[in-house]
């Protein structure tokens, strides 16, 4: 079956290559555009009794639990100073700080320290404000920037926000950052490991632009699937991750079973059609294998789990198609220029011999693989000649590796999870370390304060 899905392949290379062609430039424009349609946050499951309740205090009595924290320290504590939370030229330019913000249509309302004195650090030199907002933490985090044009700079006091929808927000500047990092980090590493193996232009880049043509439909599929669904923002970075890793690493199975072929002395027809049912047939069952497994995912209630599990699935289905179908097809095409481009570099290790000779088809002119003599061919024969003193080590190495799994200690997510420089690991680290009245939760993403017992505070305190 997988040898005539390589002939198939070869016969309508061009129109396959086409149809890949218009996928991808029909998903270049939708691919950046995926991190707008993906949320952050769930990590919760609606089961969870604490998220029921969460529910019906919202439903039933109306609460708005969507908090940010506005934190005001006086920079300066010297005599003829803004001074302490508790004088006046503090709180005056405190609630100066905040004209803006109290009008606003999109808050529900202001709690200040000068109403819960809680809010009040004990050395009376910080103090913080929780507004309330109507949106949901996820939706919140979008009106950021505007409470940030609205609240006025003031000369005594130093400003910093905090809460969910700064933690959320933070996440997605986070996760978009890194991924392109990870991109403009990965693919020149990726290239520079296929020339080494490759020791062509050619070969070396094939892999790495089959990899990308599979993340940039993915990215556009997820763009599509967010408009229906509630997706996660990790699924940027399982997209990227796992489209550019399987699309380059089962390409490199692909192409380097195709050059041994042509060096058996197989013609560009009978090579794709012998790769694709060796090595096209190994990169189906991994990626059905990983797409199971990836896809028990999905049938957790998390939002964030669930959305990996989506992604995942999709974008190893979509690796695995362009590599059966887009490369064979690429292949026929290059034919024997494969190895164009030849590029000389120090080899990791002497080499000696090609590849062991096919089994399908074995062409008369191919020649015998009866010198084997390179590092891998002598390295497996000396884990077959002493398995046990090979498995022992490895199998304690592995152990020992292991070990410091068994000190894990899970939790819900917070602001310590992002970098130091953003906004609300800033805020995290301030409420953390400043004495409260009231300790502040350290493992909340949320980070509110104990205030006192009517109905708003109520709210707060959950």
């Amino acid at each position: 079956m997988f040898y005539h899905l390589g002939r198939i392949a070869t016969r309508f290379r061009w129109l396959i290559v086409g149809l890949w062609m218009v996928a991808i430039a029909v998903s270049l424009p939708f691919a950046p555009q995926a991190s707008q349609v993906l949320h952050s946050g769930g990590f919760v499951s609606p089961d969870a009794d604490s998220e029921r309740a969460l529910n019906l205090l919202v439903q039933k009595v109306h609460l708005n639990l969507t908090i940010v924290q506005v934190i005001f320290t006086s920079e300066n504590t010297s005599v003829g100073s803004v001074g302490t939370a508790d004088s006046p030229q503090f709180i005056q330019e405190s609630q100066q700080a905040l004209a803006r913000v109290r009008n606003w249509s999109e808050v529900s309302g202001i709690v200040s320290f000068t109403d819960n004195p809680r809010q009040i650090s004990l050395d009376r030199h910080a103090a913080y404000v929780n507004i309330l907002f109507k949106p949901d933490p996820d939706s919140a985090s979008k009106l950021l920037p505007q409470l940030e044009s609205r609240l006025q700079p003031v000369p005594n006091l130093k400003t910093t926000i905090g809460g969910g929808p700064v933690f959320y927000e933070d996440i997605q500047a986070v996760s978009e950052r890194d991924l392109r990092r990870a991109e403009f980090l990965a693919i020149p590493f990726a290239i520079i490991a296929l020339l080494l193996v490759f020791r062509s232009v050619v070969a070396a880049i094939l892999p790495a632009l089959v990899g990308g043509g599979a993340v940039a439909v993915s990215l556009a599929l997820v763009f599509g699937l967010g408009q229906i669904t509630t997706l996660s923002i990790f699924v940027l970075n399982i997209t990227t991750l796992f489209g550019l890793g399987l699309g380059v690493d089962y390409s490199l199975f692909m192409v380097s079973r195709f050059r041994e072929e042509l060096a058996h002395g197989r013609n560009v027809e009978e090579a794709v059609a012998i790769t694709v049912a060796t090595a096209g047939r190994a990169v189906i069952f991994s990626g059905l294998t990983v797409s199971i497994g990836l896809a028990g995912l999905i049938f957790f209630r998390i939002n964030f789990l669930r959305s990996v599990g989506m992604a995942g699935v999709m974008v190893v289905l979509l690796a695995v198609l362009a590599a059966i179908t887009l490369l064979p097809a690429s292949l026929s095409i290059i034919g024997t220029r494969i190895n164009a481009f030849p590029v000389r570099l120090p080899r990791l290790w002497r080499r000696t011999s090609g590849a062991v000779t096919s089994t399908l088809s074995p062409s008369p002119a191919a020649p015998l693989a009866n010198d084997h003599h390179g590092f891998w061919y002598q390295l497996s024969h000396v884990v077959m000649r002493y398995p046990l003193q090979v498995f022992v080590p490895v199998f304690i190495l592995l152990i020992a590796l292991g070990l410091p799994f068994l000190g894990v200690r899970f939790s819900a997510p917070d602001a310590s999870i992002l970098p130091p420089d953003v906004p609300s690991r800033a805020a995290f680290h301030l409420l953390g370390n400043t004495n409260w009245s009231i300790p502040i939760p350290n493992r909340s993403p949320i980070l509110i304060s104990r205030p006192s017992s009517n109905l708003r505070s109520l709210a707060i305190q959950l």
